[in-house]
């Protein structure tokens, strides 16, 4: 059964398709995280200005880069802010299951409760709502249809996954984020996503970058690592499984705002993209703006002569 499911796995990352992110539903959710990405970050939004001037002198173009400031975080920000005061209602409150046939955790349990575990005992976050306040809130606008894992901590063993298996703690999940563009592929029951590139040594001792991948389903957890040169009719993959019956497939998208569907998944649009039309307007007239005043609001210095004109 593991080696039909793993041949499974790599068969489908033998999938140019599917390796390379180009599925129809994979493009959809980047292209919806690349709009809404601008208005979020600090870095200077190359690909969505150049369209506005496609032709514009090379110096211009240097100066909008060197001058940008993000502006609409200022918005972005403030809805941010505001959500986080949820909180703070009179009315808010955390309702936590507690029937052992929900939850899985009986009342003698040594570690105590679900609720005391999520609100007091969280890896990493502490919290659930410092998690769901924070980078949670954060992706939920910016990135609605990242996926959150509810799984161990299993970075020592993408790290070293021939030593570091059997260290995963199973009953210690938390939440962890892969944004758009790290997934490759995702359905009811599977999730992959492409890691960081490892180092390791090629065929001729030379050390070489190769890919790595994760997939995430109800029976585990498969990292899939690269070792060979992809080529037709060569297996250039090594696959390290963790065998877990997680009772259900324990990833979640972080949206909740259904856009459309594609390759028969949800896709789903950020609550503040209704605004994205009036902020990328905001962003063009700002760009324009610095440029029209370097070209003509600066002082000009003029050096007058006594004698005649020669023009």
């Amino acid at each position: 059964m593991n080696e039909v499911f793993l041949r499974v796995i790599a068969q489908m990352l033998m999938d140019d398709k599917i390796r390379e992110g180009k599925s129809e539903y994979v493009e959809e959710i980047r292209e919806i995280a690349e709009e809404l990405e601008p208005h979020f970050d600090e870095d200077y939004p190359k690909k969505l200005l150049r369209v506005q001037h496609p032709g514009e002198q090379p110096w211009m173009r240097l100066y909008r880069k060197e001058r940008w400031q993000p502006k609409t975080r200022t918005a972005t920000g403030r809805v941010f802010t505001t959500l986080q005061k949820i909180q703070q209602a009179d009315d808010f409150k955390v309702q936590f299951k507690e029937d052992f046939k929900e939850t899985g955790i009986a009342e003698t349990n040594p570690k105590g409760s679900l609720k005391n575990y999520l609100m007091y005992d969280l890896p990493l976050y502490g919290s659930i709502e410092t998690f769901v306040f924070s980078i949670g809130l954060c992706k939920y606008l910016e990135n609605p249809n990242a996926a959150i894992f509810i799984g161990p901590d299993i970075e020592s063993w993408i790290k070293e996954p021939l030593n570091q298996g059997a260290l995963i703690n199973f009953e210690e999940p938390f939440p962890q984020i892969f944004e758009e563009e790290d997934i490759l592929f995702k359905d009811e029951y599977t999730l992959i996503v492409k890691l960081d590139q490892y180092k390791a040594k090629d065929m001729n001792g030379n050390y070489m970058k190769w890919d790595q991948f994760l997939t995430i389903t109800e029976m585990g957890l498969v990292l899939t690592r690269q070792i060979k040169p992809y080529a037709k009719d060569v297996d250039p993959f090594d696959q390290y499984f963790i065998d877990h019956d997680f009772k259900a497939f324990p990833v979640v998208t972080v949206g909740s705002v259904i856009y459309e569907v594609e390759d028969g998944q949800l896709v789903y649009n950020s609550v503040l993209t209704p605004c994205l039309p009036a902020w990328n307007d905001a962003l063009f007239m700002n760009d324009d703006f610095l440029v029209n005043k370097a070209l003509h609001s600066n002082p000009i210095f003029w050096r007058y002569k006594n004698s005649p004109c020669k023009t």
